[in-house]
């Protein structure tokens, strides 16, 4: 499982890249997923609830 990033809903606040560093990174605006392969579903839940605009997923 690994971060999915809704572009239609991200605004681009970098909120998601601030708390979590490790896994996202602001380029030209937008949030991208990087470091997918480190991701662990269990052990880094509260990643979608970093996104106020509820655009991360993790599928």
């Amino acid at each position: 499982m690994i971060p999915y990033i809704d572009y239609s809903k991200c605004e681009g606040c970098g909120a998601c890249a601030e708390l979590y560093p490790l896994f996202f990174e602001m380029r030209d605006g937008r949030a991208w997923v990087i470091n997918h392969e480190k991701f662990v579903a269990e052990k880094h839940r509260d990643v979608v609830y970093s996104c106020p605009f509820r655009a991360i997923t993790v599928e």
